[in-house]
């Protein structure tokens, strides 16, 4: 993840724009080794860079809450996605 990571803040320190594509990579493997809370704060970067979260962002997420039974966390986005 370290590396990724890496990536993603060098393409911003060169002002490429992060698409729903890399948003959603990142957001997917914070997820697969159980970093939630760094998917959710990525998931907020995702919203102030004026990239909108789709179907693939919030099924991720709730994917990954539920997996880790964060259901308050994942009923919000549940209820952000049906809005």
């Amino acid at each position: 993840m370290n590396d990724a990571e890496q990536l993603f803040d060098e393409m911003h320190k060169r002002s490429i724009v992060a698409s729903h594509v890399s948003y959603n990579t990142l957001i997917n493997g914070y997820c697969k080794v159980g970093e939630f809370d760094q998917a959710v704060k990525l998931n907020e970067r995702m919203k102030m860079g004026n990239v909108e979260p789709n179907l693939v962002t919030f099924n991720t997420l709730l994917s990954g809450l539920r997996r880790s039974r964060r259901m308050v966390e994942a009923k919000k986005f549940f209820l952000e996605m049906k809005a």
